[in-house]
């Protein structure tokens, strides 16, 4: 028969208990190590929502308004200059509504559309040869990308606040008219943005968008006051407590795309086939 001493079955008990707690800490590094597997894969995306945008009409003094497209009715808010631009800086504010911490984000700004306000030349008889050329930059449209390192995370349950001011500067110098600098100029921005979660090593294709209007005069907008803020700017980004929803969520350009690539293919599955060739 095998006697133990009162010494040896305490020592066999704590031996047993280490090694459960040992089980159970294997597991919980494993379980984080799938997670991590798991972040960067893709396979768990950020979730966060723009639950607000500034600035707004109620932002803008009277002094600030015009009349646009010879709308008496009510004016509109405008930018005469960058200053004023500076100071009321397009800036999105930002919730994380998911489970995950997320280190970095990356916004987009690009030109979708624009008129200038001036309906009354349109009626002159005949527009000089090569108009076209003259008035208007040709454009192309190209996509003001910046990637922001957070310096603190952005915790679940945190707002984010993102200054825009130097994309849509970029956008607005790009493509407002050289020549026609005293007409009112209309556009309509797409802005984008993405997120990194902490561990991930590339961004999420989990997107959020949203169209801004936006109203500004070119004379304002020189070459030398375009470089003088968007060479210099340096956005100050901010984490704090929960903003209210008050914006739509809206599908950004190429989730819109994607989803009528599916439609077209869905009704047509034929277009999916790969093409026969004829006998020669």
């Amino acid at each position: 028969m095998l006697f133990l001493t009162c010494q040896q079955v305490k020592y066999a008990k704590e031996s047993v208990a280490v090694s459960k707690e040992n089980v159970v800490l294997t597991d919980k590094q494993l379980q984080v190590a799938r997670e991590a597997l798991d972040r960067s894969a893709g396979k768990i995306v950020a979730k966060f929502s723009i639950a607000d945008a500034y600035p707004q009409e109620r932002h803008f003094r009277e002094d600030e308004k015009t009349l646009l497209f010879g709308n008496k009715d009510k004016a509109r808010p405008y930018y005469k200059d960058v200053n004023s631009l500076v100071l009321k800086p397009p800036t999105l504010y930002l919730n994380n509504i998911g489970t995950e911490s997320i280190d970095a984000v990356r916004v987009e700004v690009s030109f979708i559309e624009g008129v200038i306000d001036r309906h009354v030349e349109r009626i002159k008889p005949e527009p000089p040869p090569d108009w076209f050329k003259i008035d208007t930059p040709v454009g192309i449209r190209k996509v003001e990308a910046q990637e922001h390192l957070l310096l603190h995370q952005w915790k679940p349950g945190r707002s984010l606040k993102l200054p825009l001011l130097r994309g849509v500067l970029a956008q607005l110098y790009e493509f407002q008219s050289r020549s026609i600098v005293d007409k009112l100029h209309f556009a309509q921005l797409e802005i984008i943005v993405s997120a990194r979660l902490t561990g991930s090593s590339a961004y999420d294709t989990n997107e959020v968008s949203i169209i801004a209007p936006i109203a500004w005069l070119p004379q304002g907008f020189s070459e030398a006051e375009y470089k003088r803020v968007h060479d210099h700017y340096v956005p100050k980004i901010e984490i704090g407590d929960p903003v209210e929803q008050r914006i739509v969520v809206q599908q950004t350009s190429r989730e819109r795309l994607r989803r009528f690539s599916d439609a077209v293919n869905y009704a047509n599955p034929a277009s999916l086939e790969p093409k026969k060739k004829d006998k020669p």
